[in-house]
């Protein structure tokens, strides 16, 4: 069976990949990234990568199987 990854881009605004999850002033990167692991963990998700970029972005890379 051929493994699908899932790719997230959580940017220093906290947007993920481009969008706005969260509409509120005390929204921050690191909550944004603390919702992702727990959501992708409650999915049974594992988080194959995390990278913090040059620009005080995230990616974060999932494995599904």
């Amino acid at each position: 069976m051929k493994q699908q990854k899932i790719k997230f881009t959580i940017g220093q605004d906290g947007l993920v990949n481009d969008t706005e999850l969260f509409n509120d002033d005390i929204t921050t990167q690191q909550y944004v990234r603390t919702a992702i692991h727990t959501t992708l963990e409650e999915l049974g998700i594992e988080v194959s990568e995390e990278w913090e970029m040059d620009d005080n972005s995230i990616e974060i890379t999932a494995s599904l199987t």
